[in-house]
């Protein structure tokens, strides 16, 4: 689903839950977001979210594993980007792509800590792409925002977005599915 350790705009929520007796009771957003600190910013900086928490500091950036990926060892830094081409020719998809909504996804080959390729979202995940696959857009910092008033904010990233609402985006062939697949 979603695994991300980038510093970007929005904190980006991920699969790893916070467990009591056996329940998810929270999880882990990571990345920092426009109204963080860097401590806070910090890729090995943990805590927890109920999952229907909203917030206009978090949001998303997809991950999809395609299924014809297999689990192999990784490679060495310096052989990433060879690996990344030898992977998109035997997966028959490009090295970087778009969604019919126009997220831009990326190969990332396996490597270290990776078991198999997958598809991740090079950006976080804007206010135009989810509007197009959810038909509305929760956030705060939309056009209707006097302080974004006037201003085209399809680009924006989409925030006010809850664990839940993150699943179901996920979930919905248009938000990952390639144009070439």
């Amino acid at each position: 689903l979603f695994r991300s350790d980038l510093s970007g705009n929005v904190w980006e929520w991920t699969e790893n839950a916070v467990r009591q007796n056996g329940e998810a009771s929270g999880y882990i957003p990571r990345g920092g977001s426009w109204h963080g600190d860097a401590k806070h910013s910090a890729p090995s900086y943990r805590f927890a979210y109920q999952p229907g928490s909203h917030a206009n500091t978090r949001g998303l950036r997809v991950v999809r594993v395609p299924a014809e990926a297999t689990t192999v060892p990784g490679p060495d830094a310096s052989e990433a980007k060879k690996l990344q081409a030898e992977w998109a020719a035997k997966l028959k998809l490009p090295v970087e792509s778009k969604s019919p909504t126009g997220i831009a996804m990326v190969l990332i080959p396996p490597g270290e800590g990776v078991e198999k390729p997958f598809l991740m979202g090079k950006y976080e995940v804007t206010q135009g792409e989810w509007e197009k696959v959810m038909g509305s857009n929760p956030s705060t910092f939309s056009a209707k925002n006097p302080k974004v008033l006037g201003m085209d904010t399809s680009r924006f990233p989409v925030e006010m977005v809850n664990w839940f609402d993150a699943v179901e985006f996920c979930k919905d062939r248009k938000s990952t599915r390639l144009n070439s697949s």
